[in-house]
């Protein structure tokens, strides 16, 4: 073999550990998020807390983090959205003047690859006219939001239609009504700008939903709407996908 080949053949290998690694890491960084948010399900820490100022910047690491029952709550935890029997059982951020705090940061606002759901600041949770929109990574390990691209099938919409959503007033339940999967992002089909549009009209919204949905439901929506939202990776960065649930309670 000439050197020129070796040298390729070299730089190929090395190429191929450098992905392996990262992969390595990113499924261990994955992996470490979920069993953090599997502990907090157990405490289910909404309501607001006081006490804890999230920082302005991730924190550097420290030789000993504190135990994670002797941590306080963060006030910014204004809900608790899960689809039973499914893996997405994750706690709901809103930041006030800051609309993706959370995309890459977990529960403590310390950097996570994984981020944690959050509320758009368009949304209010105490209006119930207010369509509620939260965001949540597609992560390749299968956490996250990565269960909605299950959607895609209307087989797991019949055996998984309810979202649910704890908040300090109690339990809410929302039936899923569409699933809505685009090429383009939202913006261009005005998903986004519902939320924030004062003569926005609920009924024209939910027709172009599920006009724009991958199948038809046969549900019609009539109360509070809620659309939680991942990306798809299936195009390219703009690909997005929504689950479209209104409230049945």
């Amino acid at each position: 073999m000439s050197r020129s080949r070796k040298i390729i053949l070299a730089a190929a290998i090395l190429g191929l550990l450098a992905c392996v690694l990262s992969l390595a890491l990113y499924f261990r960084s994955a992996g470490e998020a979920q069993r953090a948010f599997d502990r907090l399900a157990e405490k289910r820490p909404i309501l607001n807390s006081a006490g804890f100022e999230a920082p302005e910047a991730p924190a550097p690491a420290l030789l000993e983090e504190p135990a994670e029952e002797e941590r306080p709550f963060n006030p910014d935890c204004i809900a608790w959205v899960s689809i039973p029997d499914t893996m997405l059982n994750y706690p709901v951020m809103q930041r006030q003047g800051s609309n993706q705090y959370y995309l890459r940061r977990d529960f403590y606002g310390e950097y996570s690859q994984s981020g944690t759901p959050f509320l758009d600041l368009a949304s209010d949770l105490s209006d119930p006219e207010s369509p509620l929109y939260i965001f949540g990574h597609n992560m390749k390990s299968g956490t996250m939001f990565a269960v909605l691209l299950r959607y895609r099938s209307a087989d797991f919409l019949a055996e998984h239609p309810v979202v649910e959503l704890e908040t300090a007033e109690g339990m809410r339940r929302y039936e899923i009504f569409a699933a809505i999967e685009t090429e383009t992002g939202a913006d261009e089909l005005g998903i986004y700008d519902f939320a924030a549009d004062p003569a926005r009209d609920m009924q024209a919204f939910c027709a172009f939903l599920q006009e724009k949905a991958l199948y038809s439901t046969g549900v019609q929506p009539e109360g509070q709407l809620l659309l939680l939202v991942t990306c798809t990776n299936s195009y390219d960065e703009a690909g997005r996908f929504f689950v479209a649930a209104h409230r049945i309670e």
